[in-house]
């Protein structure tokens, strides 16, 4: 089993390189597992730059370029798709429990394949951007598709899979959102969710989440 896990990210926000720093504590830590953040820099010399574990993208920095740069990430990895059974783009917010995960992907078949939490845009579902699993097979159409951009990110590639007929597997998150804090968090913790997704008003109360994640899951500290 071998994944790639491709973290949306940005620099434009202090948070931002908070979550990050957090991230880079367990990010490597299942061998099964290759992941890197992709961010954009409209200043770069080259269409891509793979720096460490960042992905550097020649594109404009904000929520209107998120679609396009996930696309142009995709497309950066496309060569050496061939070495993964899976893709799983998520973000910054989000909290993965790297083992729990492997496990997860073990039971899955390696074509054809869509999970994630599923959003519903209408006619068709779409897979939350936060995190999803995608079969490399469906990447590479995707890649060779290009479909119009016509919402958000998620949106856009859950209409695509609509028109493919691509089911998508709905899959358990556990999510910290409405300021619930910490004393919640007792109540999170089960043994098959390998995905928490940490999004209040409070942005502070998001790094104190994520540290108690850290630590439980871990055994680390910021």
């Amino acid at each position: 089993m071998k994944i790639l896990m491709l973290v949306l990210a940005s620099d434009t926000e202090p948070i931002y390189k908070e979550f990050q720093t957090i991230w880079k504590k367990y990010m490597k830590s299942n061998p099964n597992i290759d992941c890197y953040f992709y961010k954009g820099d409209p200043n770069l010399e080259t269409e891509f730059k793979l720096d460490n574990d960042t992905l550097w993208i020649k594109i404009d920095e904000s929520f209107e370029t998120i679609y396009e740069k996930t696309l142009r990430a995709f497309e950066y990895f496309s060569e050496k798709l061939n070495q993964y059974d899976f893709i799983f783009r998520t973000n910054l917010s989000s909290f993965i429990v790297m083992d729990k995960y492997v496990e997860y992907c073990h039971t899955l078949p390696k074509q054809q394949f869509v999970s994630a939490v599923v959003g519903n845009a209408g006619y068709f579902n779409f897979p939350s951007g936060c995190g999803f699993t995608i079969s490399t097979d469906l990447v590479l159409k995707l890649v060779n598709d290009k479909p119009l951009k016509i919402v958000e990110d998620d949106v856009t590639i859950g209409n695509w899979l609509y028109m493919n007929g691509i089911p998508i597997q709905p899959v358990s998150r556990c999510d910290f959102t409405n300021n619930l804090g910490i004393s919640h968090f007792q109540n999170k913790n089960n043994s098959i969710i390998f995905h928490y997704r940490v999004k209040n008003d409070n942005r502070l109360l998001d790094i104190e989440i994520h540290e108690k994640l850290l630590l439980l899951f871990y055994g680390l500290r910021k």
